[in-house]
């Protein structure tokens, strides 16, 4: 079963690898990007299609389905149908005061809705959100205007309505928000709960946001949630591989780009191998911090999201650099290796290397130490301390006679002719003389 799952991938893999340095680059990219749009694009809308309520059921209308905010809806009530949502149905009331989910049931199991994804999010910073409610023209009409609204509960004097934001600190520590508006759309309270939180932090926080650093984090919130926020209507659903791409593809796409530049030569011809050597390395890095951060935002643990992540991308880094440097003709810039014209031993050294090995082993005693316990002078119990094992051994000796050989090959790139000298060592062995047999008295200590 393993050998017909494992191979078609190992056949895919080796096709895969005879390919150009361009033509791997652009399947990679082409996958990754394909991926990245079908994981971060959103690709529908919500319905408005009418319906009256076929049973009697509760619609959840609060910050998370909490009991305590829903409102009880009986047949014939008129419902405007949004989207599907699970096993639920994401609806309003045709006047709008109210806005949430509701079991299927209740609306008679209606088909050709939309499908909302249930792990949709539109993740924005913290000091966005404090710019948000600082803006004196704040109202629900712009709350409207810039995300989709989760639900929304009426009441005589005020509107609470919870957006589709995910708030996240300058620790990343993510936060749900909702906002209250008075009947006029005018804004006057908002109200922010934890739902992931870095454990090590939260004793010392109270739970509450972390907004001591730099803005940095903010930044890359703010101008890259595309890319870390869920899709509301994505085209497929979310699933190991394309989430497996995205984690693990998608953070290397800088460095896909720049390889394919090199390999078509003339975009980066102007470029000095050092230089595209440092942008190579720093790309690596970049993707490391990209991975190790869309790990964090897709519920990874620290340790795993950093140590690991970082300890991979720094021996893929000297790997690489083992691999490619040396590979770009300085010359005419060419992605290919030199091919191998001629070699030559400008140089012989010979060198003898003793070597051993026990040909028979022999134990002949063991020694050992106590702690005694005694009680009133009469010894009640013995524990084992430590123990030696005496042996006597047997072992062969010889000497080998290796000849190192110092070679000079020259190589020469079949396009402009540049050549390039390698001086390389590699070891011959010729001969081995025994010595003899030594006996030896050795011993192996254990403590307990």
């Amino acid at each position: 079963m393993l050998k017909l799952i494992f191979k078609p991938i190992i056949w895919i893999f080796s096709k895969f690898l005879k390919l150009p340095l361009w033509g791997q680059m652009t399947i990679l990219i082409a996958i990754s990007v394909t991926t990245l749009v079908l994981m971060t694009a959103s690709f529908g809308h919500k319905a408005d299609y009418m319906a009256v309520a076929r049973q009697e059921g509760p619609m959840f209308v609060g910050r998370g389905g909490d009991l305590s905010d829903t409102i009880h809806i009986v047949p014939g009530d008129s419902l405007r149908l949004l989207a599907e949502l699970g096993e639920m149905i994401w609806a309003e009331t045709p006047d709008g005061h109210f806005r949430g989910v509701i079991p299927a049931e209740v609306a008679g199991n209606p088909d050709g809705l939309p499908i909302r994804s249930q792990k949709q999010d539109h993740k924005i910073s913290f000091r966005k959100y404090l710019r948000i409610i600082d803006d004196p023209d704040f109202s629900m009409e712009k709350l409207y205007a810039m995300t989709s609204i989760n639900s929304v509960r009426t009441t005589a004097d005020s509107i609470v309505v919870v957006p589709n934001y995910l708030l996240l600190d300058d620790m990343w520590n993510m936060f749900r928000v909702s906002f209250t508006f008075n009947p006029d759309g005018s804004y006057i309270a908002s109200q922010y709960w934890p739902t992931s939180f870095r454990r090590f932090v939260s004793a010392i926080t109270s739970y509450e946001p972390m907004m001591g650093g730099s803005g940095w984090r903010a930044w890359l919130t703010d101008h890259f949630s595309w890319l870390i926020s869920r899709p509301e209507f994505p085209a497929v659903s979310s699933n190991w591989l394309l989430s497996g791409i995205l984690l693990n593809m998608v953070p290397f796409l800088p460095l896909c780009i720049l390889l394919l530049l090199l390999a078509w030569r003339r975009p980066l011809y102007w470029m000095p191998n050092w230089v595209a050597n440092l942008l190579i390395v720093g790309c690596l890095f970049f993707a490391a911090y990209v991975w190790a951060k869309l790990m964090l935002l897709r519920g990874f643990s620290f340790l795993l999201a950093y140590p690991v992540v970082w300890i991979i991308t720094i021996v893929l880094a000297g790997l690489f650099l083992g691999l490619y440097r040396g590979l770009r003709c300085p010359r005419c810039k060419r992605l290919e290796h030199h091919e191998l014209i001629s070699s030559e031993v400008i140089g012989k050294k010979y060198k003898d290397r003793k070597g051993e090995a026990v040909k028979n082993r022999t134990h002949t005693h063991t020694t050992t130490g106590y702690t005694v316990h005694t009680r009133n002078g009469v010894e009640e119990r013995r524990e084992k301390d430590w123990e030696e094992k005496h042996y006597n051994e047997e072992v062969e000796t010889w000497v080998d006679q290796v000849r190192i050989d110092k070679i000079k090959e020259l190589y020469r790139c079949r396009h402009c002719g540049h050549e390039r000298v390698k001086i390389r060592r590699e070891e011959s062995w010729l001969s081995r003389e025994d010595t003899g047999v030594e006996n030896r008295r050795t011993s192996k200590f254990k403590r307990f």
